[in-house]
């Protein structure tokens, strides 16, 4: 993802007193700067690589005088750039870092999971053996258990990828044994939940995946995850189901409290 800046307010001005100037003349079509807006926007978003790279993907967003973009091969993004660079004045900012107020951190080391029908199968019963014992490790260990549910989906016929992602794990929790759930002494009972959404992160069905973590004072007390029933159309919708499912736990975890006898 790369950032630019361009002179797209001053010629939007220049659009904007032709077409003032346009209606005076012809009161029966007046031209509105929404309108005016649109064709700066599409001259960066109807560019002829559009058209020409049906197999690849170049994504561009316009904000003000900022254009984000990106493309999946280097030279997509440079034959981007050289195109806008002869339409507008526009200087090249290098990598997006941030973007509204957001720090923005890239990586290419994420692991997106699939069935990967290409490679051969590795041992059943060596990978299901790793992945049983890492979710009895999900107990006192939460943050696993992000990971560990996406490793499980895949225990019927797995892969290479998959075996090295449950490996990666493995090598995590040997770096990381020192990690330890803290809970201090205390008289604070309040009951708070979090609650994050992974949009489309299953990439079969394209589900999303909801994130729960509940405390009790400082205490963490509950974690999950879990993948969601239905296809979101939006992070927004993602994000709410999350939170349905995170605010139904704290409701099962307030009335046991109350029957303990607890205040919250």
């Amino acid at each position: 993802m790369t950032n630019g800046k361009t002179d797209m307010m001053s010629q939007i001005k220049e659009l904007s007193e032709d077409n003032a100037a346009s209606s005076s003349m012809e009161p029966g079509n007046p031209i509105t700067t929404t309108e005016v807006e649109e064709r700066v926007v599409d001259a960066v978003q109807g560019t002829p690589l559009a058209h020409e790279r049906r197999t690849q993907e170049n994504q561009s967003n316009v904000y003000v005088d900022d254009i984000n973009f990106g493309a999946t091969t280097d030279s997509l993004c440079e034959e981007f750039a050289k195109l806008m660079g002869s339409d507008f004045e526009m200087s090249m900012m290098g990598e997006l870092n941030f973007f509204l107020g957001l720090q923005i951190k890239q990586s290419i080391k994420a692991t997106r999971l699939d069935i990967d029908e290409t490679v051969p199968p590795v041992n059943q019963t060596m990978h299901r053996g790793i992945i049983g014992s890492l979710l009895y490790l999900t107990a006192s260990r939460p943050d696993i258990v992000f990971s560990m549910g996406l490793c499980a989906r895949f225990q019927s016929n797995p892969k290479e990828s998959h075996l090295k992602a449950a490996k990666r794990i493995l090598r995590y929790l040997k770096g990381t044994h020192d990690l330890v759930l803290y809970y201090p002494s205390g008289d604070n009972f309040n009951l708070i939940g979090y609650a994050d959404a992974d949009y489309a992160g299953y990439l079969l069905d394209r589900k999303s995946t909801s994130l729960m973590a509940h405390f009790l004072g400082s205490c963490l007390i509950s974690w999950g995850t879990r993948k969601q029933n239905s296809v979101a159309l939006s992070i927004v919708e993602a994000e709410y189901v999350a939170a349905t499912s995170c605010c139904a736990q704290l409701l099962w975890i307030k009335r046991k409290l109350e029957d303990f006898g607890g205040t919250h």
